[in-house]
This record gives C-alpha cells, structure tokens and sequence, in this order.
C-alpha cells in the first residue's frame, strides 16, 4: 500500500473512532439486549399455555407494551400490567388460563384502536418466506459492516507501533469484539420482531434455521478475531523494528540541523546585521530654504512633533559582508540605485568614516587587528520599508534617512551622541535631524560653514504632554509633483517674503513656541503652528513661479478647522501642512473624539474603502467600525456638521490617529527585513 493510501486509511479510522462514543454505543445496545430477553422469557411462558390464543394474547400485549408510548393510542392500556407479566413468568402462575384471557381481552381492545395496525390473520407462506428473505438481507448487511471494519483494523495493525495512531487501533481491537456482540444483539433483536409479527410453527422453525447460520457466522467471525490478534502481535514485533529505524533516522536529522545551525553560525560571523525603526515627524515651525544644499544647512531653525511608530514609521535593516561585492538598497521592496542618490552617499560615507576613525582607535588603544572587526571596508545590504505612502507629505524622508543613520551607529557601534548622529542624518535628509529624537525637537540651524553646529537637539520627551494628539488626513497619497528639495531651492531664489521670515519671524516663533511646549499651552501653540503652517504656503505661492502643495480638499480643511475652534468658543484644535496636501490636526485628547466624528461625517470614505481601513480606531472612539463617519455625540458637533456639509466620498482616502512617540527603536534579529542570503524577504516586481 502507497503513502497516501496509508494516509486515507489511517484518517478514515480516526473519524470513525471520533464518531463512534462507545458510552452512547452500548447504552442503546443493553437496552435491546434486554428487551430481546424479556420477550424471550414471556415466549417460554406463552409456549407452556399451548393453545395459540393464549400465546397471541401474551406476545401481542407485551409488544404493544413496548412499542407505544403513553401519549400513543394505546399505550397506557398495557402500562399497568408490565410488572405483572414480569412477576408472573419468575414463578409458578396459579392461574395461567385467567392470564391469557385477561390479555386476550387486553388485545382485542388494542386491535378496535382506529389506525391501528396488527396483523388480524395468520400470515401466509409467502408472508413467511419475505419475512425471512428480509431477515437474511439484514444479516448479509450487517456482516459486510463487520467485514469492512476488520479490514480497516487489519491495515491499521500494520501501521507501526510508534504512531500514537496505535493506541486508536489498541482501542478499536475492544470496539471489534463488541462489534460482534452487537451483531448478534441486532439479529436477536429482528428474530424477536418476526415472533412479534409471525407467530406460525413455520416461522418459529424458519428461525431456528436462521439463527443455526448465525451462530455458525457468529464462531467463524470469532475465529477471524483472533486470527487478526495474532496479525496485530506480529504487527507489534515489526513495528518495534521500524520504531528503531525510525529513531535512527531523526538521529541523522538531528545531526544533519546542528550542522546547518555551526554553517548559519559560520556565515554569521562574517556578517553583521542591525535592524531599526524611525518616527515620523511633523514640523510645528517649518524648515525650508537651505544657506548650503551640498551639507543641508538650514536658512532658519525648526521645530517638530515625533509622531508613534505605532502608526508611523520606517522600518530600516543593514547588514554587513565581505561576501556582497556592492552596497544595495531596496525601498519598499524595490531596488533602487545608490549612486543616482548623493544624499544617500554622502549619509553612508559620512557613517562609514566615522566607523574607519573607530577602527583606527581601537587598533591604536592596542586592540589587535584580528579582534576588530573591518565594517568600514565591507559592502552593505540595505532594505527599508515604510507603513504609510512615500513622497506624499508625510516626511517619509525624515523617517528613512532617521532608520538608516540609527542603524548605520548601531551597525558600526558608533560612540557618537544622538545629536552628533543626527548630523549624519541631517546630510540625507534635513527633518531626517528631528527623527533621531522622540517627543519634541528643535534642529538648531547654526551659522557655521561647516554645519558642525547644525544639529538636533530634544525640548520635551514624550511624556511630557502626553494630552496631545494628532489626527492625519490623508487627501492624497500620490508623490508630489515638485520635491522639497526643489521647491526651496525656487524659493530661496525667488521669493521675497522669504527673507523676512527667516530674518525676523522664525526666531520669535521659535522661542515663542518652545515656551508654550514647556507649559502645555495649547492655545499658543495651536495659533503658532497654524501661523507658520499658513506662512509657509504663503512663501511657496510667493516663488516664481509660485509652488502650490495644498489642494481644495486642504483648503476646506483648513475652514473646518476654524469652525470647529468658533463652535467651541476657544482654539481647540490645530492644522498644519508639509510639502504636500496632507493636513495634520493638533488637539488635546478630550478634545479629539467631538473632531473624529466631525472629520469622518464630513469627509466619508469611499464605498470600497472598509472602516477599519478608513480609519483605523486606535484610541477607541467608536463603539464599532459601523459607527464611523455616522455618529455624532453632541448636539453642537451635528449642527456644525449640518452646516459644513459632506464632501464627496473618498475626497480624505484615509485618516491616521496618533500621538507623541519616541525616537528610533533597536529591533530583534527576527524582525529583520533580509533572508539568509542577504536578501529582501519582501519584493515587487
């Protein structure tokens, strides 16, 4: 027998063995046994009366006595008198003739039941012969059951006995017996049904036959029993040889996995891996305009909120080999080109001469050669990925340069501070500086030409206000037409409005805005925020030709804002935008739940746009995804609503809701975006 026919055999016997509740099996089979006993022994009695009135009266009365229930026509007329004929033919009966009469007349009564109906004559020959062809028929059934049961524990006896399958086949070698017992209980069960229905001497006869076959079926099947015990024994001995074979062979498999794990090991030690994740963050006080593109220096200093990796974030993996012959780069399971990007050189080259100074000092300090390990000079395997849309407003710049440059000092051990790294991230991105850090970051332009004084440097942490949340709309997640390098390069060059900001606006803004950071003055840093946020766009459309990233979903936005801080008497809430059409909303948390409902009425999802996709609910605003974008809790929010109006679904594709987090996260080997081979787990054609 093949595998798979090994397999059908063995899971066809573990459902029968699931269906088959010995404890529901024998119950009903004692029953008949009993039944089958009872009709037996009052048949002795009748046969002792010796005239057939008296016996039809007996047998008729107790089969009625058992077939029909109380609620039944007839069923309580014998109820009473069941004890009686169970006493009577235990003992010596005084009278047996009053007895017959009685349940002659018992009897009759039934027969007069309409809709009852008993045999009212003698059965005829051919009546006999049907009865008895259908009992055979019976018979022949039931034995090819038998028959087809044997076969299955006869294969599943050579199955070997370390297979926990072999205490199921342990089991079925009891079920087997009993199914045995039952077959005979079964064919007892329609003799007496044929005593109860045909109660000739030809009849009684023609069972005494049937039941000389059975029995002689019943020794043959016994001795098939125990033909098939000695198979299963045989079975045994064999599968204790396999069993040793078997055991043998997960040796070798055991060996066979410790030597892959010494070659994993191996290749291990050539290769150093380090895997990161970076946060978002959203400017309060913008950065654009740049006095060095080459080092990215700022015109003006910025101000930024570190949004939760929770709900945005980079994820960055680096590994280091002699084997790879050139440093790679997968972005979101694309290969992407390092040499088209010189920010991405200059942030590799920048970290791996940091790493070549390190060498030199530890080999210098009299670290030998051998014991530092030459990653400056190894080629690199980078693979990033991020969960929110690329180039879309969404500083995905700031979060990737932020991953690469953390795992860069994690990779290569650097001992440079964070706002010292922050500078290796600044050369990639510039708001990538601001990533290097959680809750509240400044990045300080300086004034030096060699931006060794522009760095970032953290406010607040995290916990300083944990209130404040953040709301995401997304009302575009396509990249940008003009990027933020060119777009304030034309501005720089172009815009008049320019040089006053950054001469006499930012740096009250600054000042201004780090105080209300530091007493959680939320009503000054929502005017700050939405002032600079305006300001900014304001100096994007005063570039020749003017640069226009908010589009009119931005702008309505931007009017709901402000109707939502004139219903409620105060600013309650806070809009800003990037390079692009994406708004971000500040607001306190008792705050944030009357503008989730205002937002997704106002702006419902596209139909083909579930929930939960929509807007996933991570601080539990609604009671269920249903209830998105169709309750509003307070009578004044629905007026408001109701005057705002709905926008055309799926003018917002998707709204995040977030809060303050923390800077770039270590992650364990296991979360690593590279195989074994150095290569991306995740790919796009």
């Amino acid at each position: 027998m093949n595998t798979s026919a090994w397999a059908g055999t063995i899971a066809d016997i573990e459902r029968r063995v699931l269906r088959a509740n010995a404890s529901e099996q024998i119950a009903p089979l004692r029953a008949v046994h009993r039944r089958f006993l009872e009709l037996q022994d009052l048949l002795h009695v009748a046969e002792r009366h010796g005239d057939l009135p008296a016996k039809r009266g007996v047998l008729l009365g107790y089969a009625l006595a058992l077939k029909l229930s109380p609620s039944e026509p007839g069923g309580r007329v014998f109820s009473a008198d069941i004890d009686q004929i169970s006493a009577s033919h235990r003992s010596d009966i005084g009278d047996n003739a009053t007895m017959c009469s009685h349940f002659e007349q018992k009897s009759d009564s039934v027969l007069a039941i309409p809709g009852l109906s008993l045999l009212p004559t003698y059965p005829s020959e051919h009546d006999i012969a049907t009865e008895e062809c259908r009992l055979f028929r019976a018979h022949s059934q039931l034995v090819a059951e038998l028959v087809s049961e044997a076969e299955l524990l006869s294969a599943l006896c050579q199955h070997n006995r370390g297979h926990p399958i072999y205490d199921v086949a342990r089991g079925l070698e009891s079920y087997f017996g009993g199914l045995i017992d039952s077959l005979t209980l079964k064919l007892k069960l329609a003799s007496a049904e044929m005593y109860q229905a045909l109660y000739t001497p030809a009849v009684v006869q023609a069972t005494a036959r049937l039941r000389a076959i059975l029995d002689a079926k019943h020794a043959s099947l016994a001795k098939e029993h125990a033909k098939l015990n000695e198979r299963l024994a045989i079975y045994h001995d064999a599968g204790s040889e396999f069993q040793e074979i078997a055991s043998a062979y997960a040796r070798v498999l055991k060996e066979t996995e410790h030597m892959r794990q010494d070659i994993a090991r191996t290749r291990m030690s050539t290769m150093h891996e380090t895997t990161v994740t970076a946060p978002v963050n959203i400017a309060v006080i913008k950065y654009w305009g740049k006095r060095d593109s080459a080092l990215i220096l700022p015109t003006n200093s910025s101000l930024s909120v570190t949004l939760s990796q929770d709900h945005l974030s980079t994820r960055t993996t680096i590994r280091a080999s002699p084997d790879f012959p050139k440093d790679r780069l997968w972005l979101n399971g694309v290969e992407e080109d390092i040499a088209a990007s010189k920010r991405l050189i200059n942030s590799i080259t920048t970290a791996r001469n940091l790493r070549a100074a390190l060498e030199q000092k530890l080999q210098e300090d009299g670290t030998t050669a051998e014991t530092v390990v030459p990653l400056s000079k190894w080629s690199l395997h980078i693979c990033s990925e991020n969960n929110f849309p690329t180039a879309a407003g969404l500083a995905s710049s700031a979060s990737g340069y932020a991953a690469l440059v953390s795992a860069l000092g994690a990779l290569f051990n650097l001992p440079q501070s964070t706002s010292d790294l922050s500078r290796v991230a600044r050369v990639g991105s510039g708001s990538a500086c601001r990533s290097m850090f959680g809750g509240f970051v400044a990045w300080q332009a300086g004034v030096s030409d060699d931006g060794h004084d522009s760095f970032a440097v953290q406010v607040a942490d995290r916990q300083h206000w944990p209130e404040l949340q953040a709301l995401i709309l997304v009302a575009s997640d396509k990249k940008k037409a003009i990027s933020s390098t060119a777009g304030m390069q034309t501005t720089v060059e172009t815009s008049e409005l320019f040089a006053e900001r950054v001469r006499s606006v930012v740096p009250k803004r600054m000042e201004a805005m780090q105080r209300a950071i530091t007493e959680r003055d939320f009503a000054t840093f929502a005017e700050i925020t939405m002032r600079d946020s305006n300001q900014f766009h304001a100096v994007c459309l005063d570039t020749y030709p003017p640069i226009s990233y908010m589009n009119d979903i931005s702008r309505s936005i931007v009017s709901l804002v402000h109707a939502f801080n004139a219903a409620r008497g105060r600013v309650a809430a806070a809009y800003t935008y990037d390079a692009g059409p994406n708004a971000v909303i500040y607001a306190l948390k008792d705050d944030m739940r009357d503008l989730v409902e205002l937002v997704t009425y106002c702006f419902p999802r596209d139909e083909s746009t579930p929930p939960e996709a929509f807007y996933p609910d991570s601080f539990a605003i609604f009671d269920s995804a249903g209830q998105v974008g169709q309750r509003l809790t307070r009578p004044e929010v629905a007026q408001l609503a109701e005057t705002a109006g709905k926008f055309p679904a799926g003018s917002v594709r998707r709204i995040i809701h977030t809060e303050v987090g923390d800077g770039p996260r270590l992650l364990t080997a296991a979360e690593s975006l590279l195989n074994n081979a150095g290569m991306p787990k995740h790919t796009k054609e």
